[in-house]
């Protein structure tokens, strides 16, 4: 054999093994970006199981937050309800007309007659002259709503003042209130 031969079957082996060696390397990268692929996939699908369970928790966490928020603005605004009852009631009693407001003194001196021995009404200036002149006991004036009587002894007292009387009112009705609003 020739020089010339030996080289070409030299070139040709070479030229057979490096085909060989790039379909060899191109099976070798094949199978590795498909194993990638894999990997990259399984872990896309880990970060999305993870980031699904993270918001899930998130929003379980913010929807707790605003459900107890919401029955926070719930329950304050029906307190004020209440006490804006309240003060309704206490407005009517100060607001009365001078008729109704007489009747209502009459009445709370009928009720103190039933209750208390008393010898001194406290009352106020607007009330001092229609109280002297329904009543046979001491009169004095005090910066009050309504009435107080007083013992002879000083140590019993019936507080009848507008702010009592509203309040003896709301009580009456409150668990009516409670029920109409917290159903």
């Amino acid at each position: 054999m020739s020089l010339l031969n030996i080289s070409r079957d030299i070139i040709s082996k070479a030229n057979i093994e490096k085909d060989n060696i790039l379909k060899e390397l191109e099976t070798v990268m094949s199978n590795r970006k498909i194993e990638s692929n894999k990997k990259l996939e399984l872990y896309k699908l880990d970060l999305k199981e993870k980031f699904d369970i993270e918001t899930e928790s998130r929003l379980k966490v913010i929807k707790g937050k605003a459900i107890g928020d919401s029955k926070k603005i719930i329950l304050d605004s029906k307190a004020k309800v209440v006490l804006k009852t309240y003060e309704n009631i206490l407005n009517e009693l100060y607001n009365l007309s001078q008729e109704d407001r007489k009747n209502l003194l009459l009445k709370l001196i009928k009720i103190a007659k039933n209750k208390i021995d008393y010898e001194t009404i406290y009352c106020s200036k607007q009330d001092m002259k229609f109280i002297k002149n329904n009543s046979t006991v001491k009169i004095k004036e005090s910066e009050i709503n309504g009435l107080i009587f007083e013992s002879k002894s000083k140590d019993e007292i019936l507080n009848l003042t507008f702010e009592v009387i509203a309040n003896d009112i709301f009580e009456k009705y409150e668990n009516k209130i409670q029920e109409i609003l917290f159903e």
